[in-house]
């Protein structure tokens, strides 16, 4: 008993459980065929005796039987040689152990004894064979076969003449005489005793063989021409009426055969009540299409449509599960965004962190009509429904785009239109969160070997792409400068002389629709940056913001004096013509003195300065009126609700003019170093009319006579008249007063504003710096807003994976019903928990969560299979967000991590429904092809379109007789109580039919699950898959079945089968020069060798067996094209598993390295397919060469990844289980 369940080392297929003792024909009581009758008579007629015409017993019956070509032939057909040969071994042993010659003699009696017998009962047929053959179709075959039994019966006698020399006189070898049957070849004996010298047993052997061969000829052409006989082939009358009694006897033999089914059919059915399973009906998804405009309407419960399978036959009928809600909401927008998580660098231990980089992507996806899905359209492509991580993907093969995000900071303190503009943006973040990004980049720099402070310049230098809002739309800064500060973020960039404006925002220039006029500035996180600046920022939580803007030469100002408007454009006189002590130049910009103004210069270029040393000391020397450089003085003075402030006493004072170096007039005076605790702005800068506010005036304080154009007029004519006399002394006439004229006036200022971010300031009114979010499909404001808490710098995205869904036309409070058809995913386990999903729906750009009761069903099982989900809308409408399309109300299913799962989604439909199959049309068939319904049984008001795009699922025809067998033998065995892995295996496969193959792995270690399955579907009719995979949802349904027969401790895992391939290395020679045709040929036998279940529905599969290298070398070598093979080797591929880190690490064995007898799998749930492509050489000669170890050039890239020699512990034919050597390539790309 302890082998009783042997075969399940390699898994159980469903074949295997057709055990064919569990038929109840295995046991008949009369399992004669009419051939075993037909002999039986033909022996049995030998003792009846025959009496002739005078009463006279004259032989037996068996001579009539005997005369009947059929007969003899069956007779011949069904001669087994297999008692010789059991006599002959005896035989043999018995002369290989004799030790006298007595013994010898014996043993060579019984030899040519049977050696006699075996020739007589071949001629003794034959002879029958050919008397019967009136027809003499056969009798050159016979004739032939006989002259070559003849010659060995010729060469026993003669060998025995020679061997009888060796015993002493009067000793005889045989007791057989074959004399009586083969005359010919005793008298020839007789004339030549000697054709051969006798060898002994060697001699003897060969007759053996000989006869061995001809009697297996003789037997196999029996059976060739009892099959060409035709069956109205003549008979004797008495052969005729025995043949048709044995045709009838037969049904008497069904009759009393039949009583072991009977019985058990009565035991299993009527004693023990099981009965015979029914079929399971198919159900199906439909989708309702609604009349444009028509009221939203219930299909009930109930309601039928018909399917036509095939054309002018009657309609099989389905009937509707469940009522559907039909609405005129439409499925307008799908988006997902996913954020990826990928281990770049290892943590080296506990104390450290792995290196993750956190990366986010976005798709749109399109949203194919119902006529996509049609049989003659392109196929539907699947896309990953929540996303999926694009990092180790290649470009080609990317399901989703890099997400541009960042964030824009909005404030008139960016107003800035001309000059070399210089802002600085120092970015506070809060203690905890800051401490936080310090920690993500101290342990960055620990695992990086660099040191921190150079890794945090290279983190910043290339994480931003900044813009800001130009004239014509957003311009890019190409320069900026960023560091890391003891508290935040500091960032800063120039704006040159020459390049546009930084102006208020524009919608139609900008794009989107901000809700915000000030001036902005884009920061957009660098996807090219060697480390994405999201994996550190995301932690950054603002405390305050500080934007600093420095510009110079700054001219664009409004200009006033008191005698009226200036241009700043052209020189102009300061004071006017004749300046006097009050005279004022008005300077206007509020863009430039506003309330965020904390510095400012004004910078005065002269014109037509008097070019003499000493300045106005020596010009104005003459007037003696105390007219000195320092004399003249001017006044700073702001507007401030019509009045200028301070008062003139309290204003502060300014030189108006200064000496170079070259003691003369300076051409440039700049009034610096403001003091703003006496001038201050209490206005804003403003997005137009930038001269309404704004005003500073510099007023003439001194000297009391200004530039002496009031004394000059005095002066002068004195001096002249004086002069005048002829002997007075002359005085030097007076330099005409100096008129001060401006050539240009240029500002360079100061704006800055902290914007503190705490919740409680956000009502404030004087609020004057927005944080905006930028989300792939839109925006958020995210300060100032209300019911914040913390004010994040980047975007969130609350969750890892997410799909948003767009609807239209949708109500409050209404009921939809949505399909999703899912693509089948393989993947290797289910150990891990299925994650769940939320619900939620956008309003005033905040997700809230959908409450249960809103999720009235849900029969997707966590969406690892295709469903229906039924929500219930709530009581809120489309309005109020940004961060994705207005107007469309938005739902999002996501998860907060990225599901192991990973579906990939066809389609998403909404009125959706699903039907069942009558229960008396599941007799015709159990799956339904695609746009089988069309229409509803009775025509409903309303009701556009029916359509069902994809087939049924879920039937399963009813059961057979041997189905029942089985599955009640099964039962009686374990008692729906499994005890012994093979119960289980049983359990699954008679619950799961689709499963071809089922093995159980039992875990004596301390962790993983305590049971594992490893299970491999049936390959249905025309499905091409090199690695059959079961879907996850039967796995998962595998997996709760068995965890039900369980106890509820014990932790139960389902598997697909781990694929590891095996590559074939060899020189070969071809009988034709075809190579091409050959090579391919060979490619393909190989596989079909390797793999036979892929390409024989007959063939089992089994998971774990082993490949001998002879078996495959003796295949190779006998097929018909190949003449030559050398050189032969096998690599097996495969993975091992860090069982700490989860690492893996793809191996290779070479048995050009290694003297294996067989490659076997790394893993007991692992089974060998043939590589993709084989290594086969063409050789011209036939030479032997040694196998070489596999090289670079001969793997695949991306599938065979290790070379060298390696030893297996699992290996347990090799000589030493535990060393480990070899030469291992590890290749690691990285992205920039």
């Amino acid at each position: 008993m302890k082998h009783l369940f042997d075969y399940i080392r390699d898994g159980v297929t469903q074949s295997e459980r057709y055990l064919p003792a569990l038929h109840p024909s295995y046991v008949k009581i009369d399992d004669r065929s009419p051939a075993d009758l037909l002999m039986q008579l033909v022996e049995f007629s030998k003792q009846i005796r025959y009496y002739n015409l005078k009463n006279e017993p004259d032989g037996h019956w068996q001579e009539f039987l005997q005369g009947d070509l059929r007969v003899v032939l069956q007779y011949i057909a069904r001669l087994d040689f297999g008692a010789y040969q059991t006599v002959q071994q005896d035989i043999r042993q018995g002369l290989e152990k004799a030790g006298n010659e007595e013994q010898l003699r014996e043993g060579l009696t019984a030899l040519f004894d049977l050696l006699y017998t075996i020739a007589i009962l071949l001629g003794h047929q034959l002879q029958l064979a050919r008397t019967a053959d009136t027809a003499a179709a056969f009798w050159n075959y016979i004739d032939q076969v006989m002259d070559s039994v003849e010659l060995d019966v010729y060469h026993l006698l003669s060998y025995e003449t020679q061997a009888l020399a060796l015993f002493q006189p009067g000793t005889t070898l045989h007791t057989v005489d074959p004399s009586g049957q083969f005359a010919r070849s005793a008298q020839r004996a007789a004339q030549y005793p000697h054709p051969g010298t006798f060898l002994g047993y060697e001699s003897l052997n060969e007759i053996y063989n000989r006869l061995r061969a001809t009697f297996y000829q003789v037997t196999s052409a029996a059976n060739r021409q009892l099959k060409l006989l035709e069956p109205e082939h003549q008979h004797h009358p008495h052969i005729g009426l025995l043949l048709a009694f044995l045709e009838l006897y037969k049904q008497l033999q069904q009759q009393i055969n039949g009583l072991t089914a009977r019985h058990l059919e009565y035991y299993y059915t009527t004693v023990l009540g099981i009965p015979f399973k029914n079929a399971e009906p198919d159900v199906v998804h439909v989708l309702i299409v609604p009349m444009p405009n028509a009221p939203n309407q219930v299909l009930p419960e109930n309601t039928l449509f018909p399917a036509e399978l095939v054309k002018g036959k009657p309609h099989v009928l389905f009937r509707l599960l469940f009522k559907i809600p039909v609405s005129q909401t439409r499925l307008v927008a799908l988006r997902t965004v996913f954020v990826g998580h990928h281990k770049q660098i290892r943590a080296r231990d506990d104390a450290q962190q792995d290196m993750v980089e956190t990366q986010l992507y976005m798709k749109k996806q399109t949203i194919p009509t119902a006529a996509a899905y049609l049989p003659d359209a392109p196929p539907v492509q699947s896309w990953p429904m929540l996303g999926e991580e694009q990092a180790e993907l290649g470009d080609n093969n990317r399901t989703m785009d890099i997400m541009s995000m960042g964030f824009i900071l909005a404030s008139p303190v960016l107003c800035l239109e001309e000059g070399a503009r210089t802002v600085t943006i120092h970015l506070y973040g809060t203690p905890a969160s800051f401490e936080k990004l310090n920690s993500y980049i101290s342990n960055l720099s620990v695992l990086m070997n660099r040191k921190e402070d150079v890794l945090k310049w290279e983190l910043l230098s290339s994480a931003f792409q900044i813009y800001y809002t130009g004239p014509e739309g957003w311009l890019l800064i190409k320069e900026y400068t960023a560091r890391f500060t003891t508290d935040g973020i500091q960032i800063s960039y120039t704006i040159g002389m020459t390049a546009p404006p930084a102006v208020a925002y524009n919608p139609k220039l900008h794009g989107e629709k901000y809700q915000i006029v000030h001036p902005m500035v884009k920061i957009e996180l660098n996807n090219s940056s060697f480390h994405h600046p999201y994996s550190y920022l995301q932690y950054m939580k603002l405390d305050r913001v500080t934007i600093h803007a420095k510009v110079k030469g700054f001219r664009s100002v409004q200009l006033q004096n008191n005698v009226g408007p200036l241009s700043a454009a052209n020189p102009f006189q300061l004071f006017g013509p004749a300046p006097t002590v009050g005279s004022y130049l008005q300077i206007t910009n509020a863009n430039i003195f506003n309330r965020y103004t904390k510095q400012f210069t004004l910078q005065l270029e002269w014109l037509d300065l008097p070019a003499v040393e000493g300045g106005f000391d020596n010009w104005y020397a003459d007037y003696n009126a105390g007219i000195t450089n320092d004399a003249f003085q001017v006044s700073l003075s702001n507007m401030r609700d019509g009045v200028f402030l301070p008062a003139k006493e309290k204003r502060q004072q300014f030189h108006l003019f200064k000496l170079g170096q070259d003691k003369k007039l300076s051409e440039k005076t700049d009034i610096r170093h403001i003091d703003f605790l006496r001038i201050n702005f209490n206005n804003s800068p403003r997005k137009s009319s930038y001269y309404e506010d704004g005003v500073v005036r510099l007023e003439l304080t001194g000297p009391p006579d200004a530039f002496g154009h009031r004394l000059y007029t005095q002066l002068f004519p004195e001096v002249v008249t004086h002069n005048a006399n002829k002997w007075a002394k002359k005085r030097r006439i007076p330099n005409p007063p100096y008129i001060p004229i401006v050539k240009s006036i240029t500002v360079e200022y100061d704006l800055e504003h902290t914007e503190v971010f705490k919740p409680e300031l956000v009502e404030d009114v004087n609020r004057h710096t927005a944080l905006l979010h930028i989300y792939p499909f839109g925006y958020r404001l995210a300060y100032p807003q209300a019911n914040e808490s913390e004010f994040t710098l980047l975007p969130e995205v609350e969750h890892a994976a997410n799909l948003y869904i767009g609807l239209e036309k949708v109500k409050q409070q209404e009921i939809l019903s949505f399909l999703f058809q899912l693509e089948e995913k393989y993947y290797s386990d289910t150990t891990g928990t299925l994650q769940s999903y939320q619900w939620s729906y956008l309003h005033n750009d905040k997700w809230l969560p959908l409450e249960q009761q809103h999720i009235l069903a849900d029969s997707t099982q966590s969406f690892i299979r295709s469903g229906i989900v039924v929500l219930k809308m709530p009581m809120l409408d489309a309005g109020g967000h940004t961060r994705l399309e207005p107007g469309i109300q938005w739902l999002r299913l996501s998860c907060a991590e990225a599901p192991a799962t990973r579906p990939m989604v066809k389609g998403i439909f909404l009125n959706a429904g699903i039907v069942r199959r009558e229960q008396a049309d599941t007799a015709i068939s159990t799956s339904l092809p695609p746009l089988s319904i069309k229409s509803l049984q009775k025509e409903v008001r309303g009701i556009q379109q029916v359509y069902q795009l994809f087939p049924s699922f879920g039937g399963r025809p009813a059961e057979t007789k041997e189905e029942y067998y089985v599955r009640v033998s099964e039962r009686l065995r374990h008692k729906n109580r499994p005890v012994l892995g093979v119960d289980i295996i049983q359990m699954v496969l008679e619950a799961f039919p689709d499963i071809l193959i089922a093995k159980y792995i039992s875990n004596h270690e301390d962790t993983g699950p305590d049971l594992q399955l490893i299970v491999v579907p049936r390959l249905q009719k025309g499905m091409e898959m090199p690695e059959p995979r079961t879907d996850l949802a039967t796995l998962y349904s595998i997996r709760d079945y068995v965890k039900s027969l369980m106890p509820p401790y014990m932790e139960v895992a389902v598997h697909n089968p781990v694929y590891e391939r095996v590559k074939v290395i060899c020189d070969v020679r071809f009988y034709d020069n075809d190579s091409n045709y050959y090579l391919n040929r060979m490619q393909d036998d190989i596989h079909h060798f390797l793999t036979p279940w892929l390409y024989d529905k007959d063939a089992d599969l089994s998971i774990g067996s082993r490949i001998y290298l002879t078996d495959l070398i003796s295949f190779i070598r006998k097929l018909p094209y190949v003449t030559y093979m050398t050189a032969f080797s096998l690599v097996h591929f495969f993975t091992e598993t860090d069982p700490k880190t989860g690492e893996k690490t793809y191996c290779a064995l070479d048995t050009a390295l290694e003297d294996v007898e067989f490659i076997m799998p790394s893993t007991p749930g692992a089974v060998l397919i043939p590589a993709n492509h084989h290594l086969i050489n063409v050789i011209s000669e036939s030479i032997y060469r040694e196998p070489s170890p596999i090289g670079i050039n001969g793997m695949i890239t991306g599938e065979e990844m290790i070379v060298g020699k390696k030893l297996l512990p699992n290996y347990g034919h090799t000589a030493d289980n535990n060393d480990m050597e070899g030469e291992m390539i590890r290749l690691s790309i990285h992205s920039k």
